[in-house]
């Protein structure tokens, strides 16, 4: 710290980005195990040990020591991808032994690892007499995590015997990431609000879908304030004849509420909230994405902070916002992450057509598109299914007609093309145009494409003819 003659000025030190600290670089190998420690003067004893070889040169005796730039507190920035499937010993105060979203954050970060300990030294103690206790069984075989192991001929895969829940059958169950998205004002929060409601009640949602019960739900909103929130949760409530009020636990998130003034799902003090809340819900709502991320990119650092909290049953429903061009950005990470997709796109009206772009391990029916209408109506509102309209027989054009009557002609009746060209009013030529253009369809790997289907079924109908009826065609077929 220094004095202007103007103002305090104080010296602060400025970090890299991303790194582990290993004085100059990295060894080029990295074979043995892992020692982390909380900062890099820690580290540093830990080089000078007697034993460890030189850090300038690449090559160390057991274990190699890292710490991260500015300490644990900064361990969300590191990139420890050098670390997966070593056994990593790490090394953190005693005051954080009873701190569970730090553990968390530090379980989180290190999952990648064969397998991972943690040692806490007592705050009186110097730290280098607490390090250099700390070594490895140098003739122990590392421990394997079970997210490295094998599963042997007649053993059960670890985990496989979790009970998922169905937390809306047969749609969404326990442990998923769903990703619900929309353009703007199509009523994607209403219809996750809708969603949350029914979860936590129980019953069916939108005539087809049955929710569990005993659920706990959360629905952490970063878009609307506190009363505008309420007041929708109300008119939900009355369009769903719930009468018991919102069951569902609610976080209106503000930037103005916390002391960093920023929302950032990413920043350290928001994931010690939010993991140390999660373990009480079942099913957490994120409205939306781009408010508690302030990103609209790939989301790594989101599937991160939630991949841990999946593979416990905890269900996360994102709700995101489509471009201007209607576009998900980001939309091919978030698709290959999400369990599901739930798209909403306006219709005409009040309208919004519901389809489901990613899906897995659903069956087709289950997750056809359909079309809901938006209800605003005293005071409530709610969505009501559109029944669909039958399907119609497909209407044939005068053009198809000709094109399936031209392949007949030529290649299963064997008549003369120019005969059927006199008739049409067209060149041989095109009568054979024609008659290729069927032929490529019923070749076609994989079948016809679905545009084709009333051509060809003309194609069958004009098959039964007799060559006096297909004459007759022709003539009705005449070019106008």
């Amino acid at each position: 710290m220094r004095h202007s003659k103007t103002q305090l000025l104080r010296w602060l030190p400025v970090y890299p980005e991303t790194g582990l600290f290993f004085q100059d670089d990295l060894p080029n190998q990295m074979e043995k195990d892992i020692l982390f420690m909380p900062d890099e003067n820690a580290a540093l004893e830990e080089v000078h040990k007697p034993g460890h070889k030189s850090a300038r040169i690449g090559v160390f005796s057991y274990p190699v020591p890292l710490a991260c730039p500015g300490g644990l507190n900064r361990l969300h920035t590191a990139d420890v991808t050098m670390t997966a499937g070593k056994r990593v010993h790490i090394v953190v105060p005693e005051m954080l032994q009873q701190d569970e979203p730090v553990l968390s954050r530090i379980e989180q970060k290190f999952s990648g690892a064969g397998a991972a300990s943690v040692q806490f030294y007592p705050a009186g103690q110097r730290r280098a007499q607490a390090f250099r206790k700390t070594d490895f069984d140098r003739a122990k075989t590392p421990s394997v995590s079970a997210g490295w192991s094998i599963t042997k001929p007649g053993e059960k895969i670890p985990g496989s015997d979790i009970l998922r829940k169905k937390v809306l059958y047969p749609l969404i169950e326990s442990g998923q990431l769903i990703w619900l998205y929309g353009p703007e004002k199509s009523g994607k929060s209403w219809l996750a609000r809708s969603m949350a409601h029914v979860i936590s009640y129980g019953g069916t949602f939108l005539e087809k879908y049955e929710a569990a019960t005993g659920l706990k739900v959360l629905y952490i909103d970063s878009e609307l304030e506190p009363d505008k929130l309420e007041q929708a949760a109300a008119k939900e409530l009355k369009g769903l004849d719930f009468t018991d009020g919102t069951k569902f636990a609610r976080k209106v998130a503000r930037a103005k509420d916390n002391p960093s003034g920023e929302i950032n799902l990413y920043a350290p003090e928001w994931q010690a909230w939010f993991n140390a809340v999660i373990p009480e819900y079942d099913v957490i709502f994120l409205d939306c994405y781009y408010s508690l991320t302030g990103s609209n990119n790939i989301p790594k650092k989101m599937l991160t902070l939630l991949t841990p909290w999946k593979s416990k049953g905890k269900t996360f429903i994102v709700v995101d916002h489509t471009n201007k061009e209607g576009d998900l950005q980001g939309g091919i990470d978030k698709k290959r992450a999400a369990d599901l997709c739930i798209e909403v796109t306006p219709q005409n009206g009040q309208c919004v057509e519901i389809s489901f772009p990613t899906v897995r391990h659903l069956d087709p029916e289950d997750t056809k598109a359909f079309t809901l209408r938006r209800v605003f109506e005293n005071n409530l509102f709610r969505f009501e299914v559109v029944e669909s309209e039958p399907e119609l027989e497909p209407v044939l054009s005068l053009s198809d007609s000709r094109t399936a009557l031209a392949y007949v002609w030529v290649e299963s009746k064997r008549l003369k093309p120019a005969e059927l060209a006199g008739y049409l009013g067209y060149s041989q030529s095109t009568i054979y145009d024609w008659a290729k253009k069927v032929k490529a369809q019923q070749d076609r790997k994989g079948g016809p494409s679905v545009a084709f289907a009333a051509l060809l079924e003309q194609v069958q109908r004009y098959e039964s003819f007799t060559e006096a009826e297909l004459r007759e065609e022709a003539h009705r077929l005449v070019k106008v």
